[in-house]
């Protein structure tokens, strides 16, 4: 069972090897360095890599691993995605960014990117987006940054299986709050000693602990904060911009009130592609509205999307998708 949050291996891995255990079906775990196991029944072996268990095209994989072919794709079935401008690593010094077609405010990030690796929000001039440009590309291994308008309201997590949305999460980012004696860093401390953290990029808990970065810094300092600010008591601030659950953000469960269209527009985009099970992040200010009347666009797909935000929501119900998988492959 999922009783140590800190093991070896992802707990998206675990979760199936218990839900296994409880529905009788053999398992082997073949190498927990790279998250590899096997189950088996009644004859049929099915081999895992995480959550990967082949439910996915090969086609599909190329889209959801490129930024810019998931919003040509996307666009090419008539499904909403922000409005994009890429620039490449070869021509980017010159390039006079005042000449771009673009209204502000934008977001850039890599369009091989992962994690929120990268990621700069709220660039409301040229200024700041060259700043932004220039964090994506501090990475040797990006070639490519995407600029794109940046869509109003929140950050969702659906997940499709088989081309059925089975879970909804909203993902918001982390936060601390004041008790009128302790510094914003002795609160941010205070909260990764929360057993259910554990180290970020590993998604080896139920929550992954605040990043603190460079990133962290220019966020409080842009609110006006420092790591040494007593913050007033019962005040509650954000510390990060980005809600991606590997650097802190929380996850509330909102399965029960996805509007249909947008539940279309999800489970629609994950079939054309061929994606068997994958997780399809939708900005928008209401979940429970329409996209005709709330807006809001996909702003990627995850062929590999982890499943303990579901199942361990900060907030609402638990999912049982590792169930749901097993279930879907025997």
């Amino acid at each position: 069972m999922v009783n140590n949050f800190m093991s070896d291996w992802a707990i998206s891995s675990q979760l199936i090897i218990d839900e296994a255990e409880k529905m009788g079906i053999k398992n082997r775990i073949l190498s927990k360095k790279n998250n590899f196991f096997l189950l088996e029944k009644e004859g049929k072996k099915v081999y895992f890599k995480s959550v990967d268990c082949g439910l996915n095209s090969a086609f599909g994989l190329k889209i959801s691993n490129n930024k810019e072919l998931t919003y040509i794709f996307a666009e090419s079935n008539d499904i909403r995605v922000p409005k994009s401008i890429y620039i490449d690593r070869e021509n980017y010094n010159s390039i006079n960014l005042e000449n771009l077609d673009i209204d502000f405010p934008v977001i850039s990030k890599p369009v091989n990117g992962a994690h929120g690796d990268g990621v700069s929000l709220d660039l409301n001039n040229f200024e700041d987006l060259k700043r932004g440009l220039d964090f994506s590309f501090q990475d040797k291994s990006v070639y490519r940054v995407v600029v794109q308008e940046q869509i109003e309201g929140e950050d969702h997590r659906i997940i499709v299986l088989n081309g059925k949305v089975e879970a909804v999460t909203k993902r918001i980012p982390p936060y601390v709050k004041g008790d009128g004696n302790s510094s914003i860093k002795e609160l941010i401390d205070k909260e990764n000693n929360n057993p259910l953290r554990g180290i970020g990029g590993d998604h080896d808990a139920p929550m992954s602990n605040i990043k603190v970065d460079s990133e962290l810094e220019k966020y409080l300092e842009a609110q006006g904060y420092s790591m040494d600010y007593v913050l007033e008591k019962d005040k509650e601030i954000f510390v990060r911009q980005n809600a991606n659950l590997s650097s802190g953000g929380l996850a509330l469960d909102l399965t029960d009130i996805i509007h249909p269209e947008v539940k279309k527009q999800a489970e629609k985009i994950a079939t054309l592609a061929g994606l068997g099970f994958c997780g399809v992040d939708f900005f928008c200010k209401d979940i429970s509205m329409g996209i005709k009347k709330g807006g809001g666009a996909i702003i990627e797909i995850n062929a590999t999307p982890g499943i303990r935000m579901h199942h361990f929501p900060s907030k609402g119900k638990s999912r049982n998708l590792a169930k749901k998988i097993i279930e879907a492959i025997f």
